[in-house]
């Protein structure tokens, strides 16, 4: 039996849906960026990852077709020095991200199973939830 109120399971609900959101809005610009963007070669210019978290980071620099030069973070961890395709937003050149597997599908995956996990969570404990409720209530009406 779940061991949270109905208020909980709600919040959790809340939550799993806007995961859910952040996660497909996020394969959506991605999936418009390599319909409709501009591939170039970009160069890792700085590398790291910070030991307490384990979080990994890495500055890319590209060059745009007007000559301008961007940097933007990934948060995959590549090597210094070492050169990225990269594929960007022709009319916002921020909107960025490497073309391999993990530049492009990792965070989304991400955030697609961890919504679909707290979905399923939510709705399994919301029906416990109620299930529990009806059977107190069928309890209480029978003395």
């Amino acid at each position: 039996m779940p061991k949270g109120t109905k208020q909980q399971f709600i919040v959790l609900l809340i939550l799993s849906l806007y995961v859910l959101f952040t996660g497909a809005k996020d394969v959506w610009n991605k999936v418009q960026i390599r319909m409709y963007g501009v591939t170039t070669t970009g160069v890792v210019i700085e590398s790291w990852t910070d030991s307490a978290t384990d979080i990994c980071r890495s500055t890319i620099q590209y060059t745009d077709e007007r000559g301008q030069v961007h940097t933007f973070i990934s948060n995959i961890e590549y090597k210094k020095g070492e050169t990225i395709e990269v594929k960007y937003n022709r009319n916002d050149p921020s909107k960025v991200h490497t073309t391999d597997f993990k530049g492009m599908w990792l965070w989304p995956a991400f955030l697609l199973w961890m919504g679909m996990f707290t979905l399923l969570a939510s709705i399994g404990g919301l029906l416990a939830t109620n299930a529990k409720n009806q059977n107190m209530n069928i309890y209480n009406n029978s003395d």
